[in-house]
């Protein structure tokens, strides 16, 4: 099964299992992903086989975290704060 992992633009992350996401039509409104406290959701990922997670911040400072440090939720779930000021992620 894979998870979706997602990481706002104030530097908090999540993971999703990709069940959590119901398959809907065009028209649907969607579901709540991530609750608006948490910022925006900039970054979504599709997990497979990754174990970390890459972040860049406004300073240009780096910093990679384990995938599995984030714990697994439901969608509007909580999320954690993994960096400050984050302007790029990825996984590896």
């Amino acid at each position: 099964m894979k998870e979706f992992v997602v990481v706002t633009d104030e530097g908090y992350a999540m993971r999703v299992n990709e069940t959590e996401i119901p398959l809907s039509g065009t028209k649907a409104k969607g579901v709540l992903f991530v609750r608006p406290e948490f910022g925006r959701p900039y970054w979504v990922f599709v997990r497979k086989s990754e174990t970390q997670l890459l972040l860049v911040n406004v300073e240009g400072k780096a910093k990679k975290i384990v995938l599995d440090a984030i714990p697994l939720t439901r969608r509007g779930g909580i999320a954690i704060k993994v960096y400050e000021d984050v302007i790029s992620a990825c996984l590896v």
